[in-house]
């Protein structure tokens, strides 16, 4: 998910450090990934542990989802570096790029000259996603049925495939919701209509989801 921002993210993601950095761009957590982790971990896990493969062997079913857990978060920092690498060579300054609870966040300082370079830029992220989602596919038809590995490398294929249809929902600043910008402003060749229509469609786009969520819990009417 890319974020063009204008002031630092400490106030909604907490204490921050930097691990290492990419063409001078810091790679940070906030302490909240930890949680993400851990949820991550304990949810695999128990969906292991009832496989034939695991049930002597509870030790190797957490172990196994650490790793995939750990593959993931991986993904996720994949699809971030797409987005901050492709900024940078647009131009566009990267403060950081940051994982925590909720995924990843790009931090860019300003926006692409072009709706043809924003276009691009947050097209990359979902991309790479799609792209790992494929490869794991693959890598679940070469190797042995049942096997560890297929089982992560199948867990992964899901995880990176329901990652890219997320961020592609049409909700500003979404991905989804950049992209429909970039494609508002290519065909009108006006940033400010583009991000107003790319908005409204996000706020009724969420309102339909509040709709839905509230009526998966109180079912339908009678009528």
């Amino acid at each position: 998910m890319t974020d063009s921002a204008r002031a630092g993210p400490a106030g909604y993601l907490g204490a921050r450090w930097t691990l290492l950095r990419i063409r001078g761009v810091p790679l940070v957590i906030g302490p909240s990934l930890l949680l993400l982790v851990g949820l991550f971990t304990v949810v695999l896990a128990r969906q292991l542990l009832p496989r034939a493969a695991f049930v002597d062997a509870p030790g190797a079913a957490w172990a196994t989802a650490a790793v995939t857990t750990a593959l993931f978060i991986a993904s996720i920092f994949a699809h971030e570096v797409g987005h901050a690498v492709t900024s940078l060579d647009r131009g566009v300054e990267v403060r950081s790029i940051t994982l925590f609870l909720l995924g990843g966040v790009t931090e860019s300082v300003g926006e692409p000259e072009s709706a043809r370079d924003e276009l691009v830029i947050v097209g990359i992220g979902p991309l790479i996603s799609l792209v790992l989602a494929a490869l794991c596919g693959v890598l679940v038809e070469l190797l042995p049925d049942f096997s560890i590995p297929e089982l992560v490398a199948g867990y992964l294929g899901w995880l990176n495939a329901a990652m890219a249809i997320f961020n592609l929902i049409p909700g500003y600043p979404l991905d989804g919701g950049r992209l429909l910008r970039a494609v508002v402003w290519m065909v009108t060749s006006s940033r400010n209509l583009a991000t107003r229509v790319a908005a409204r469609i996000g706020q009724a786009f969420a309102a339909l989801l509040l709709v839905g969520a509230m009526l998966s819990v109180t079912g339908l009417p009678d009528l």
